[in-house]
């Protein structure tokens, strides 16, 4: 068990597999029972966070949800690194915030309650479920929400809208709030000029993310980049979205960036598998998971 405590009725302090500490909300399905039940999540991406992160490195965590990959940056990188922790829903940034502290890393942290994002200074509506609080997007016109802050958790007041004429559950239904939340890009973020590595992980929008990033990424030689992606997102996107997406992976063939797919497996000896470099082509039919860009001649998968 990696549960320390409880520290209010909703709040659990855990310790991880590698020794940092993350507060978790009682009431998340999707990524606190991972971190409560086995002290990690996503081990090949931890994995890799820690095979590309050392002592003195700037970290950026874009989409931080509760900390788990802030805490894990700042446990590496030191008192001579520096960590950027980037997460825009307030209700997560509340506990991202308890995390830093009773991680112990306040010195080497900073934290913006910002939507990481193509220009700064826009106004974004988002909408998320509570349930999976880190899962939150940008609102899609059609989108509503579904509940008032009172009926926001799973609970008997609020479940006439989880389940249909019969009586059964539709697990696709969710219970949304929403919110308003200016955005930054990574260009304006002050004094940061060079960056050792990028992880971001914001349901999709990680095409504006880059674009808003093409002057920190050509200041920054050594910078690698973990990065969410779907190609069933690409497909199904609106003609905006798909242009962006284009732009993003001219940024990284003009800048000399190679992209694989992190295989989600680790081996019995810890080592983690990357596929081969990916086509354009290739990359827009890609299945959803944790893609990895890296420039040509610092690329630590290549055969030498």
């Amino acid at each position: 068990m990696s549960a320390i405590c409880n520290l209010n009725s909703d709040l659990i302090l855990c310790r991880t597999k590698w020794n940092g500490y993350v507060v978790v909300p009682g009431y998340n399905v999707d990524v606190a029972p991972g971190i409560l039940r086995d002290g990690i999540i996503e081990p090949w991406t931890t994995r890799l966070v820690q095979e590309f992160l050392k002592r003195g490195d700037t970290y950026l965590n874009i989409g931080a949800n509760f900390g788990y990959y802030t805490v894990l940056g700042a446990s590496i990188v030191g008192k001579e690194g520096k960590v950027i922790s980037i997460e825009a829903n307030p209700h997560v940034f509340s506990i991202l915030m308890k995390t830093i502290m009773w991680s112990g890393y306040v010195d080497r942290i900073q934290a913006y309650n910002r939507a990481c994002y193509q220009n700064s200074n826009e106004e974004l509506d988002f909408t998320f479920d509570f349930q999976y609080i880190g899962g939150g997007h940008i609102k899609h016109p059609t989108e509503i929400d579904m509940v008032d802050a009172e009926q926001s958790l799973w609970e008997a007041g609020s479940i006439p809208k989880l389940i249909d004429h019969n009586g059964k559950w539709n697990s696709s239904l969710g219970l949304m709030n929403s919110f308003k939340i200016k955005t930054t890009s990574l260009d304006d973020i002050e004094s940061l000029s060079d960056v050792d590595l990028i992880q971001c992980d914001v349901e999709s929008a990680e095409p504006f993310v880059i674009l808003g990033a093409k002057q920190l990424l050509s200041s920054s030689p050594k910078c690698k980049i973990i990065f969410e992606w779907s190609g069933y997102a690409f497909k199904n996107g609106n003609s905006e979205y798909r242009l962006c997406c284009e732009k993003m992976w001219e940024i990284f063939c003009s800048i000399g960036y190679v992209v694989r797919q992190l295989i989600p497996m680790v081996h019995a000896d810890g080592g983690i598998e990357v596929s081969p470099i990916l086509s354009w082509e290739e990359f827009i039919d890609g299945t959803h998971g944790d893609y990895v860009a890296v420039r040509s001649d610092i690329d630590p998968f290549s055969k030498k």
